[in-house]
């Protein structure tokens, strides 16, 4: 008969964003950079868990107490990912400088920066290598959602925007734009 295996109860703790619950069970001795048990046969460590979940905040915990990011293959914009949603430049920057790298992709950290309308962030995956072409493939519905701070950020780092769409998102954007595209901006 099949039997599934328990999760670890630091990755229960993590999941839930329990910090005190976390930092219980490393005073009792749990190595923060060991894989631990999800379910059967799959293992994931601490930094990795607090990514999947989105708890930035026991992400700062574990990567203040020694936690390691190296060795986990698609992590990066996941843990990027996390930091930018709950709008922490503080971490996104602790995690650049720990070389983890803004990559292109669906939710990408780039893009999640455009859509928290987080400036500082948007300029720090910017200033690490983020290839802000990817906004070029979001709709104009999409992009009027995104602050015109950062529109006219990403056509000055390259961003190459068909006019209209540009139009149509700074004609909605909630920070009081004139509707009109950026000076400068030529297709």
């Amino acid at each position: 008969m099949w039997r599934r295996r328990k999760t670890d109860p630091l990755l229960l703790a993590i999941r839930a964003g329990d910090l005190g619950e976390v930092e219980r069970l490393a005073a009792a001795g749990l190595d923060l950079n060991q894989e631990y048990d999800k379910s059967a046969g799959h293992k994931v460590a601490p930094v990795e868990q607090a990514a999947i979940s989105d708890r930035a905040h026991v992400l700062e915990w574990l990567l203040a107490r020694g936690a390691r990011l190296e060795g986990f293959a698609g992590l990066d914009n996941m843990l990027l990912a996390s930091a930018v949603r709950v709008r922490r430049p503080a971490l996104v920057r602790t995690l650049l400088e720990r070389g983890v790298r803004p990559e292109p992709g669906p939710f990408s950290p780039l893009y999640e920066a455009a859509f928290s309308r987080s400036l500082e962030i948007f300029e720090l995956l910017l200033d690490h290598g983020a290839d802000v072409r990817e906004l070029e493939a979001v709709d104009a519905g999409m992009l009027a959602r995104v602050s015109g701070d950062i529109l006219r950020r990403a056509i000055a780092a390259g961003a190459r925007l068909p006019p209209s769409t540009v139009e149509l998102a700074l004609s909605h954007t909630a920070l009081g734009d004139d509707g009109r595209v950026p000076a400068g901006y030529r297709r």
